[in-house]
Parts: C-alpha cells; sequence; structure tokens
C-alpha cells in the first residue's frame, strides 16, 4: 500500500476529532464566557499549536472553520470542511511533487 493513501484516510478521523474538540468544545465554551472575536482567535491559537507550530495560514483556517461553526452550529458541518480542505491541500501537494 503506497504510504499517500494513508493522509485521506488519516484525515478521515483526524478532521472530526478535531472539529469535535477544537469547534465543538473549546470554542462552543469560550464562546460562552467570551465575545465571538476572543473566542474564535483563542481557540484558532490552540489549534495551531496542537499541529506542533504556528502557522498564520492555519490560523486562518481555524478562524474560518469557527465562523463555519457559527453559521452552523454543528461540529460535524466543520469536520466535512475540515476534511474537504485537507483533501484540497494533499492533492496540491502531490501535483506539485509530481510534475
Amino acid at each position: 500500500m503506497n504510504a499517500l493513501y494513508l493522509v485521506p484516510v488519516t484525515s478521515l478521523v483526524a478532521a472530526p476529532a478535531e472539529e469535535w474538540f477544537f469547534r465543538g468544545k473549546l470554542f462552543e465554551w469560550l464562546w460562552g464566557k467570551l465575545p465571538l472575536t476572543p473566542a474564535a482567535c483563542l481557540t484558532s491559537v490552540a489549534f495551531t499549536l496542537a499541529h506542533l507550530g504556528w502557522s498564520w495560514p492555519r490560523f486562518l483556517v481555524s478562524l474560518g472553520l469557527c465562523a463555519v461553526y457559527v453559521k452552523w452550529r454543528s461540529w460535524i458541518v466543520c469536520a466535512l470542511v475540515h476534511y474537504a480542505w485537507n483533501i484540497a491541500v494533499f492533492w496540491g501537494m502531490l501535483l506539485r511533487h509530481t510534475t
């Protein structure tokens, strides 16, 4: 089995688990205690640092996922968006390395 297949497969587990925690639990709890913007920013800092290092693009994606949560109030919708993002990034990386 090619190791490249592990990316989409692990994303099927990672995206829902991360969204359940970061949007469904942490963001929801922070948003109950703080205004929307600080709650989204703190959640996004935690999300970014949990991925082993600072990355502005990852922080901005996390803010976008907070916006998705605010709109639909569902960590499951966030997980679907997160998974789609991961797959898009994976295909972008794959195409860049095979051309």
